[in-house]
C-alpha cells in the first residue's frame, strides 16, 4: 500500500466525518451527560455525505447500486424504534471510504483515537470500567496497520506490556489483553509460509460468521443441556464432558455464556429484532435490579442476533466476508490480523460495529464487483 498522501479539499470532509463520528462515540463512552452528542453525530453524517458527493471516481451505475442498497438498509433501520445509529454509520462509512487508501484512513483514525481518549479523560473518564482497555486496544490495532511491512515484534511487545499494566490496574481490561496476545501470536506465525497460508485461507475469510456460530452454539449448549442439534448422536458421557467444558468456559468468560443463554430464552431471535429486544432487555434489567444486581449481555454476536435480528446479521456476515476477502487478496497481513482480532473481540464485547476493518466494506465491495466483471 502506498502511504504517500497529498491533501485534497474532500479530505477535510473525510477527516471531519471520521473525527466527528469518533467524537460522538467519545461523548457516548464518557461520564459527561450532554445533548451535544446528536449535534456531533449530525455533523459527522453531513461530512460523510459531502465526502461521497465530492468523490468524482464513483460511477453513476455504482451509485445506483449503492443507493438501492442504502434504501434497503435504511428501511431495515427504520423498523427499529430505539435510537441506535451504528448500522447507518457503518453504511455511510462504506460509501465515504470506497475510494480511499486504507493506510491514509488508518492514520486519521489513529490520531483521532488518541485525541479522543485524551478528551474522554479530560471529561472525567470512561463510563464503563473496561473503557480504557478497549480504546487502547483499538489504538494498538490501528498502530499495527499504519505500515503494511512486517510489524516489529519489539513494538508489539511494548504495547502488550502496557495492556498487562492495565489488566493489573483493572481486571476488566483482561479481555483486551487476551485478544492482543492472539495478535502477537499471529504476528509470529506470519513469519512462516504456513502461517501466511493460514492468514489467507478460507477459514480467515469466514472468521466472523464462524465466531458468530460458535458463540451461539456455546450459549445454546447451556440452554438445552446437551450439544445442540447433534447431541443425540453422541453417548451421554461425551455430552457430559462437553457440558462440563462449556460450564468451565462460562466461568472463565465471566458468565457471558449463561447471560447470553438467558437473553436467548427470554427475548429470542427474530427477523428484525427491534421492539422484541428493547422490551425484553428492559424487563431483564428491571428483574436484575430488583435482586440488587444487573443484567448485561456483552457478546457482540449475541447482541447482533437479538438487537438487529436475522436479516441484519446475514448482512453483516456478508459484509465481513467480502471485506476480509479483499484484504486477503491484497495480502494485507496486518489488516487481516486486525480483522481476526475484532472477530474474536466481538465474542467478549459489543465491539462488532466499532471494527475499523468493516468500515472498508464499500471499497471491498467495489473491488469485488470489478473482479466479477473480469
Amino acid at each position: 500500500m502506498n502511504s504517500k498522501f497529498v491533501m485534497k479539499s474532500k479530505d477535510l470532509f473525510l477527516i471531519g466525518f471520521l473525527f466527528f463520528y469518533f467524537l460522538y462515540r467519545a461523548l457516548f463512552d464518557s461520564k459527561l451527560e450532554t445533548e451535544l452528542d446528536i449535534i456531533v453525530l449530525m455533523a459527522s453524517a453531513l461530512a460523510g455525505i459531502i465526502t461521497i458527493g465530492l468523490n468524482k471516481r464513483i460511477r453513476y451505475h455504482a451509485l445506483i447500486r449503492y443507493l438501492l442498497a442504502g434504501i434497503f438498509i435504511l428501511f431495515v433501520f427504520h423498523q427499529f424504534h430505539f435510537s441506535d445509529t451504528r448500522l447507518f454509520m457503518l453504511y455511510l462509512s462504506g460509501l465515504s471510504l470506497a475510494n480511499e487508501d486504507e493506510t491514509h484512513v488508518v492514520k486519521i483514525l489513529f490520531v483521532s483515537r488518541i485525541i479522543l481518549i485524551l478528551i474522554i479523560i479530560f471529561l472525567g473518564g470512561f463510563a464503563q470500567r473496561n473503557g480504557i482497555g478497549s480504546n487502547v486496544g483499538n489504538v494498538a490495532l490501528l498502530y499495527m496497520c499504519l505500515d503494511e511491512e512486517q510489524f516489529s515484534i519489539k513494538k508489539w511487545f511494548a504495547i502488550f506490556m502496557v495492556l498487562v499494566a492495565l489488566a493489573f490496574i483493572n481486571l476488566e481490561n483482561a479481555g483486551v489483553l487476551v485478544i492482543l496476545s492472539v495478535v502477537l501470536l499471529l504476528q509470529i506465525v506470519r513469519k512462516f509460509n504456513a502461517g501466511k497460508k493460514f492468514l489467507c485461507s478460507k477459514f480467515t475469510m469466514f472468521i466472523y460468521p464462524t465466531c458468530l456460530l460458535v458463540t451461539w452454539y456455546l450459549s445454546a449448549s447451556i440452554r438445552v443441556g446437551e450439544m445442540p442439534v447433534i447431541g443425540s448422536l453422541f453417548p451421554a458421557s461425551f455430552n457430559n464432558f462437553y457440558l462440563n467444558f462449556v460450564k468451565r468456559l462460562n466461568l472463565v468468560l465471566g458468565t457471558r455464556l449463561s447471560l447470553s443463554k438467558t437473553a436467548l430464552d427470554r427475548i429470542g431471535i427474530h427477523l428484525l429484532g427491534g421492539d422484541y429486544f428493547a422490551s425484553g432487555y428492559r424487563q431483564l434489567s428491571m428483574e436484575a435490579a430488583n435482586r440488587s444486581g444487573y443484567f448485561m449481555v456483552d457478546s457482540g454476536y449475541i447482541l447482533l442476533l437479538l438487537r438487529w435480528g436475522i436479516l441484519v446479521t446475514i448482512l453483516i456476515c456478508v459484509i465481513s466476508m467480502i471485506t476480509m476477502g479483499y484484504f486477503i487478496n491484497k495480502r494485507a497481513y496486518n489488516f487481516i490480523i486486525a480483522g481476526i482480532a475484532f472477530a474474536l473481540w466481538a465474542i467478549l464485547e459489543d465491539s462488532l460495529f466499532y471494527s475499523f476493518i468493516l468500515m472498508f466494506w464499500g471499497r471491498a465491495y467495489k473491488e469485488f464487483c470489478y473482479m466479477k466483471k473480469e
